[in-house]
């Protein structure tokens, strides 16, 4: 009887829709009026993104539920034992809404999916003393691991075939068989990854590489109530960056506080107590309880050096590449969102280079990863040194390399490409007799989203490799333009 008023609404919903074309106010409100109360359900595992705690929905996705479900029906959480139960009941259409996960052919036979609201980058994590890997086309001498049904285990067995891939059952146990060498390598969230970190001490793992396959979440709808779509991306449209900001902060400042600060604790109070109560009668014990404590003073200020140098650190990791410190793909995601904006309102042209080293893997195999990364380095150095100061200059990924000029043209820009091209041609790399790269340029459009202005540079790039390497190549409709 349920099913059959839900299909009833959804029919008369869509007549009130296909009536009132031209006015969108009643479609409003009659979807604000629906009397239904509807399941959600998130991964009660995966902070600080989202974790059912106490019964409670916890993480980021609980504040973006507050700014994505305006204006829906009256929702209430479903609690699932495991992310694989989270999808078996929207597979069961039990869960009539999925609140943050990733697109993939397999969701979307049960699923429909809204616009993109938050994009997160996958990473590489390992030991310290394991060399710096950068992408998962280096790993493929490593046992690199991660949580089977996640999108990233099926694109890295997909893609990526010659790793010896291991799935694990969730991100603590892929960090913990790193930790103790159980794997080598493993692939997870950035954000994920720095909070286990920081809140499980291991201060032997770091992170060594970024991936090319980024998060990119959605909200996922049953279809039977995919006309709720249409309001939630209205929603997603109206987030602001500071919106996004805002939720970062609060899910993933560092708190700097484990078993060894207890431990403090504990050495300063008692010593201190044992002086309070015996005061009286063991006066000329004083100096000795004074110079215990100063000892255990001088121990907790030392401790919180390192800790302050270690929040430094994972800050700056996590806007910075780690190995040539450089912007990485996160950051310039950031800085290219602010360019599509202002050019919406025609406020400034900006233009992409992306460049690509020519034949890197061959250099590996020839001259090792060290070598390598030494390349990678003085190769980040150079496009420092030619970049203006309003330029971003970011690793994208392995050795490919992306400019972001804002207030450039396409053929300022391409000028910039050729101009790249003959330095790097013309310098003297001090690990390999000789270096090129292939370059790959576009121009932002009006109302172009930065997946598009990014993919036609994507394009050009592939086009330069295609023409023999060592050479710039215009996205074609900027191409066209020029000529």
């Amino acid at each position: 009887m349920g099913r059959f008023r839900r299909a009833i609404t959804a029919v008369m919903l869509c007549l009130l829709m296909m009536s009132g074309a031209h006015a969108p106010a009643a479609q409003t409100s009659s979807l604000e009026t629906l009397p239904q109360t509807l399941n959600y359900c998130i991964d009660p595992d995966w902070m600080p993104y989202e974790a059912i705690i106490d019964g409670e929905h916890q993480g980021m996705s609980a504040d973006y539920r507050k700014l994505l479900f305006k204006g829906l029906p009256e929702t209430r959480l479903l609690s699932t034992s495991s992310w694989s139960d989270t999808l078996k009941r929207a597979k069961q259409g039990h869960c009539h809404i999925v609140l943050m996960l990733n697109k993939t052919d397999a969701r979307s036979q049960y699923l429909e999916f809204s616009d993109v609201y938050l994009r997160a980058a996958n990473v590489l994590v390992s030991r310290f003393e394991l060399p710096v890997i950068g992408s998962l086309s280096a790993a493929k001498n490593y046992r690199v691991g991660a949580v089977e049904g996640y999108r990233i285990s099926e694109y890295i067995q997909t893609h990526y075939p010659e790793i010896d891939f291991v799935p694990v059952a969730s991100e603590d146990e892929g960090l913990r068989q790193v930790e103790h060498g159980e794997l080598d390598v493993y692939v997870g969230s950035m954000y994920l990854v720095n909070n286990r970190i920081q809140k499980q001490g291991l201060t032997n793992l770091r992170i060594v590489g970024w991936t090319r396959f980024d998060d990119a979440l959605r909200v996922g709808v049953v279809p039977e109530y995919s006309y709720l779509l249409s309001r939630i991306n209205q929603n997603i449209q109206q987030l602001t960056e500071q919106h996004h900001i805002d939720i970062y902060q609060r899910w993933n400042h560092i708190k700097p506080y484990n078993k060894t600060d207890h431990d403090l604790v504990w050495q300063i109070s008692l010593p201190l107590v044992l002086l309070i109560f015996f005061l009286a009668y063991r006066y000329r014990l004083l100096g000795q309880y004074n110079e215990r404590l100063s000892a255990t003073n001088a121990e907790l200020q030392a401790l919180r050096a390192k800790l302050e140098d270690r929040n430094k650190e994972l800050s700056y990791l996590s806007v910075h590449d780690p190995l040539t410190g450089l912007y990485n793909r996160t950051q310039v995601i950031v800085a290219a969102s602010e360019q599509v904006k202002l050019k919406s309102r025609d406020v400034n042209d900006c233009s992409i280079v992306l460049l690509d080293i020519d034949d890197f893997k061959q250099l590996n195999d020839q001259f090792g990863h060290n070598t390598g990364d030494k390349v990678l380095k003085e190769l980040s150095e150079l496009l420092e040194e030619q970049a203006r100061e309003v330029d971003v200059v970011g690793r994208w990924g392995g050795e490919e390399f992306i400019l972001l000029c804002p207030g450039t043209n396409i053929s300022n820009a391409r000028f910039v490409a050729f101009r790249l091209k003959q330095e790097i041609n013309n310098f003297t790399f001090s690990a390999v007799p000789d270096l090129t790269c292939s370059f790959g340029v576009s121009e932002l459009h009006k109302g172009e989203s930065f997946d598009a202005w990014l993919e036609r540079a994507d394009q050009a790039l592939y086009k330069a490799k295609a023409q023999g390497k060592n050479c710039v190549c215009l996205a074609e409709d900027d191409a066209d333009r020029l000529s």
